[in-house]
């Protein structure tokens, strides 16, 4: 999972990873079918009215290789369908989707899915196995975006129209969780337009999905209008719109107009302060959704002050997390206990750092570092970001420590984070993983081989005591083996100060009454399930 922010690039009570793995699915060898949508057949009622949707950031593509952005993937989930699928709500199995069965090799390597028939994309023409190995061989060659997701995949191989063998270099047992955020693409339309970027250009603004709606139109950074496409596999029978529209808007109070001005139904940024009124109001109501997010202030462990692990404890002991919590969440959230949000499998309760000011300036005193400066990255119209500076920053000046601000968009940290001497001392960013599996956070956020700009390994973390624990959890499909080598790996982080944990927000979404059938989507960070909604 990259460690990001809801930047241009990147958006990002359960406690499992999902019904599958804990009943042993993973096993080698073990065939898995199709629940019940392998009986969905194609009705063609007839879909209406508009969902139109208010959120912050336009997506910086359509094309599906950067479904691991939440601003894409709340895109891709409109027009496209992977081989499997979890569902919204908060105990979503993982399901088959495009795919209906699979079988896995005794030698854990060799993944082979047998596909859905009577599928079209979107012109028309008829889904087979060569689309879904012409998606994960282009995801290979070009090496971005969800390809740091598949870890050792190798080579999509078509083995009948209806089958595909997917092959990896060694075992993973995090794959199949992985194959949720990648979408198939229609091999003979892409090939048409692939130019000479694999079809990235084109992808950016076009359609070449199987998923429930169609792409219509893109006014870029403004609105993005999609409509029902009438041959989806799943049908239309019961309550289903017509169109989605997304509406672009920054500014929390632009999201508020639209929302009271009838011009959206749905707003997915609302500010806090004004979510009261809200509740007041009989017209809407005000979904508050647990997540797998968790928000963190990474600290550098290669260079600068924060490198002394005494200073990354006083810094520790200096962040006011019950303020964080009620006022600038407002209640909306929980304090964070370890680096791994508490929401997901193998979760450890790790005790917080307490508030303590008096603590922590003996901490820098003893480091040697007293009345020094920190900077600290932080995106200013992220809010969380925003007054999680202001309040450390104010803190900090009462036992003599400055901290300077470094407004940033995402991408401008990630360019910071290509070498530790960049890195700011103080770096703040969301964990948002694209699955519940606790590689997404632990092997992706904290792992070596991602420090150095080569992913969002914001402290430039390297240790390989941790390092030979998160790879050992990837290679065995005991979830109790797993768990015992993620509790470990926690506990390191938190002995070591890597990151100030700070909070696992809620989700908050406000709706028109006139909306129907929302459900926050968990397993896709900050998005919703538009297939599944109407309007009245």
């Amino acid at each position: 999972m990259p460690t990001h922010s809801r930047g241009l690039l990147t958006r990002h009570g359960l406690r499992y990873l999902t019904a599958a793995i804990s009943a042993g699915s993973l096993s080698l060898g073990l065939v898995i079918s199709s629940n019940s949508l392998a009986s969905a057949s194609v009705k063609h009622a007839s879909p209406s009215g508009t969902l139109t949707i208010a959120t912050d950031e336009p997506p910086q593509t359509f094309d599906p290789i950067q479904s691991t952005n939440s601003t894409v993937d709340q895109m891709n989930l409109n027009d496209y369908n992977a081989l499997v699928q979890y569902g919204p709500g908060t105990n979503a199995p993982l399901d088959p989707q495009l795919a209906t069965s699979w079988t896995i090799s005794p030698s854990g390597l060799d993944y082979v899915f047998t596909l859905r028939s009577g599928v079209k994309f979107h012109d028309g023409s008829s889904f087979t196995a060569t689309d879904v190995a012409f998606t994960f061989n282009r995801i290979a060659k070009l090496g971005l975006g969800v390809y740091t997701e598949l870890g050792p995949f190798v080579d999509a191989k078509v083995l009948s129209p209806s089958k595909v063998e997917l092959v990896l270099s060694k075992k993973y047992s995090p794959f199949l969780d992985a194959l949720s955020r990648v979408y198939i693409l229609e091999a003979k339309l892409v090939t048409a337009h692939l130019g000479t970027d694999e079809g990235q250009s084109w992808l950016a603004t076009h359609d070449a999905g199987t998923g429930p709606y169609e792409l219509d139109s893109y006014v870029s950074g403004s609105v993005a209008k999609f409509s029902a496409f009438p041959g989806y596999w799943q049908g239309w029978t019961g309550h289903h719109v017509a169109n989605v529209v997304y509406k672009f808007l920054a500014s929390p109070s632009a999201q508020q107009e639209a929302l009271q001005s009838g011009q959206a139904n749905v707003a997915m940024n609302i500010a806090r302060t004004a979510l009261p009124a809200f509740k007041k109001n009989a017209s809407f109501t005000v979904n508050v959704s647990s997540t797998l997010e968790e928000f963190y202030v990474f600290m550098n462990t290669q260079y600068g002050p924060t490198k002394d692990v005494l200073v990354r404890q006083a810094l520790a002991d200096a962040y006011d997390y019950k303020t964080h919590i009620s006022s600038i969440l407002g209640g909306y959230g929980e304090e964070a206990s370890g680096a791994l949000p508490s929401a997901m499998n193998c979760h450890v309760d790790i005790k917080q750092p307490t508030f303590n000011l008096t603590a922590a300036k003996a901490l820098f005193a003893k480091a040697g570092y007293a009345g020094t400066t920190l900077t600290m990255n932080y995106e200013p119209e992220t809010f969380e970001q925003a007054d999680s500076f202001l309040l450390l920053q104010s803190d900090l000046q009462k036992i003599g420590i400055t901290v300077k601000g470094v407004p940033s968009t995402f991408p401008q940290t990630v360019t910071m984070l290509k070498t530790p001497a960049t890195t700011p001392n103080l770096v703040a960013l969301y964990a948002f993983p694209v699955d519940p599996n606790p590689n997404e956070v632990l092997y992706q956020t904290f792992y070596s081989g991602f420090a150095d700009g080569k992913g969002y390994n914001a402290s430039q973390y390297a240790n390989p005591a941790y390092d030979k624990l998160v790879l050992a959890a990837q290679q065995t499909t005991s979830t109790a083996t797993q768990c015992a080598d993620y509790a470990k790996a926690q506990q390191m982080l938190a002995d070591q100060y890597v990151a100030i944990n700070v909070s696992n927000p809620d989700y908050v979404t406000v709706l028109s009454k006139s909306v129907h059938g929302y459900d926050y989507y968990v397993m896709h960070t900050q998005t919703e399930d538009t297939y599944n909604m109407w309007v009245s």
